[in-house]
């Protein structure tokens, strides 16, 4: 059975982990998947660490580039939010009601559903 409910998380703190997160969500019903979204290619600390390891960002393999990273003690870095799946709509509005405005570590979760992209098309065609 796949998670169908999709929750838009942000404030996520740098610290905050993809277990830590689905620990917090499990509080209030079933947890499918946690993605914390991190900086890609073009991140400053991303580049700086595999430049001293003697790598471009473009070259791979994925864990040569990670051990690159960790090595130069540059994680990737946090882009403060990510998604959480649920398996069901009232878990999810329950987790909703409960965690927008928890405080986790430093910051201050807003938590809502995930918007298809076609209605945020739709909002941003109406603004302009």
């Amino acid at each position: 059975m796949k998670a169908h409910v999709c929750l838009f998380v942000f404030h996520i703190p740098a610290e905050a982990t993809e277990d830590e997160l689905t620990q917090l969500f499990s509080q209030y019903g079933k947890v499918g998947s946690v993605r914390i979204m991190f900086h890609g290619e073009g991140s400053p600390r991303r580049v700086a660490a595999l430049s001293r390891a003697g790598l471009s960002p473009s070259e791979g393999p994925l864990e040569k580039e990670s051990e690159a990273v960790e090595n130069a003690q540059l994680p990737f870095e946090s882009r403060g939010f990510g998604f959480v799946n649920m398996f069901s709509i009232e878990d999810a509005q329950r987790a909703i009601v409960k965690l927008n405005g928890h405080r986790l570590h430093s910051k201050y979760l807003k938590v809502s559903f995930k918007k298809p992209k076609d209605k945020l098309l739709g909002m941003m065609m109406a603004r302009s």
